[in-house]
């Protein structure tokens, strides 16, 4: 029974079944299974300062690369009310040695009281680009 009487209420339909999706290219059997790259994320409130901080964190070769995307709505609970706000996400690209120096970093420039700081190992991509990010932020010790 429908919960709104009078409204129209659509009937499941049975489902078909897909084929199964292509696997794709081939794996190399010499293939490193585990790139050494890593993305975190942590918001900020202005372009500018987001920028800033992007910019800090590549100078230093702390990330190889950040995107700075704007126009992220963010609802969140903070001190007991539910609150939004506009902010710039940054997605910041590292290596497994480096999500600790990144991450201390971020928490000691971010202006927020607790900031964000999530990171997460990328399970494949291209080679071309993980050699990249791997040399951009291995160059810090040079």
């Amino acid at each position: 029974r429908s919960p709104w009487p009078g409204r129209w209420q659509v009937k499941p339909r049975p489902r078909k079944r897909r084929p199964p999706e292509p696997a794709g290219e081939e794996i190399p059997p010499d293939h490193d299974p585990v790139p050494d790259c890593w993305i975190a994320l942590t918001t900020l409130a202005s372009r500018e300062s987001g920028e800033q901080l992007a910019a800090t964190l590549v100078e230093e070769r702390l990330a190889a690369c950040v995107n700075v995307i704007g126009g992220v709505a963010s609802i969140y609970r903070w001190e007991g009310k539910v609150e939004r706000d506009e902010e710039v996400l940054l997605l910041l690209k590292t290596t497994a040695a480096g999500v600790g120096p990144l991450k201390a970093r971020v928490l000691e420039l971010h202006p927020y009281d607790t900031p964000e700081f999530l990171a997460f190992e990328v399970g494949a991509g291209s080679s071309g680009y993980l050699d990249w990010v791997a040399d951009s932020v291995a160059s810090s010790k040079t």
